[in-house]
């Protein structure tokens, strides 16, 4: 009984550290990453469109087209 208690503490002491080290290294991530940068979201976005658009209509009266 006492060994199983024994190898329980252990197990829970293991995962204490390991928890406490992956905390560490994602601060030291975040602090090499940030590199004096505000914690703004950055998106980068590329795009390669064909767009073809057909316009009918029957106008009595005027129009205008303004694309901005």
């Amino acid at each position: 009984m006492a060994q199983s208690n024994y190898n329980a503490q252990q197990q829970q002491l293991q995962q204490q550290q390991m928890q406490q080290q992956q905390q560490q290294q994602m601060q030291q991530q975040q602090q090499q990453g940030g590199g004096g940068k505000s914690d703004a979201l950055s998106l980068h976005l590329e795009l390669n469109l064909e767009i073809e658009i057909q316009l009918k209509a029957r106008i009595h009266g005027d129009l205008t087209l303004c694309l901005l």
